[in-house]
């Protein structure tokens, strides 16, 4: 975790809904003590962890059934977790992005943001994505960001494929959405040292 230096670790000790973290600044204790910050806290709803995503004052964790937030504090209890809302579950452990302090992310039935409070995206291929999604290969589902044009832009299968063949963008700015048949298995989106987005597609062919 940024705000402290402290190792996060989900779904510890196997059990896959426990949220575990180590002393501050020393990965090798775990065990909670008096002259100590580590420490645990459970979620109480869904069957396991799906993912994480940074977000403003934090981080988003979802499990299959809810969506979390997981912040620091400070002593005593040093994290708090705060359940946002049922449902709006996040697809994979990769669907989500933070963009000008939004997160957004790929549920199993929709698109969401949270900027403070948990909202669905309305979007207009919404109907057309999930009409094609494979959702047995939804854990390959991931979200870049193209920020020269204010979009989000998530890479998923079709039911057509095992492997990633399909995106759809979403404009943050007209709230309109784009598809597209394009297959790739990582994002860089342009930053200073490169001057335009960046993806490899299922031949690790860098484009």
């Amino acid at each position: 975790n940024d705000a402290n230096r402290t190792l996060v670790v989900y779904g510890a000790g196997g059990d896959p809904l426990l949220v575990q973290w180590c002393n501050q600044e020393d990965y090798a204790t775990w065990t909670p003590a008096a002259d100590n910050t580590a420490g645990s806290i459970r979620c109480e709803s869904g069957s396991e962890i799906v993912g994480r995503i940074q977000c403003r004052g934090g981080h988003l964790i979802s499990t299959d059934a809810s969506v979390y937030t997981f912040s620091y504090i400070g002593l005593p209890f040093v994290f708090r977790l705060d359940i946002q809302a049922q449902g709006s579950a996040m697809i994979g452990p990769h669907c989500g992005v933070q963009q000008d302090n939004i997160t957004y992310w790929m549920g199993k039935d929709g698109f969401y943001q949270y900027d403070g409070s948990v909202l669905p995206l309305p979007c207009d291929v919404h109907a057309y994505v999930f009409g094609r999604l494979n959702t047995v290969q939804a854990h390959k589902v991931f979200a870049g960001t193209i920020r020269a044009y204010n979009e989000v832009i998530w890479f998923y299968c079709s039911t057509s494929s095992t492997e990633v063949d399909s995106c759809v963008a979403y404009s943050t700015l007209e709230k309109t959405g784009w598809t597209g048949d394009l297959g790739r298995t990582s994002w860089l989106d342009s930053n200073v040292a490169v001057p335009y987005p960046l993806g490899v597609d299922t031949s690790k062919i860098v484009h």
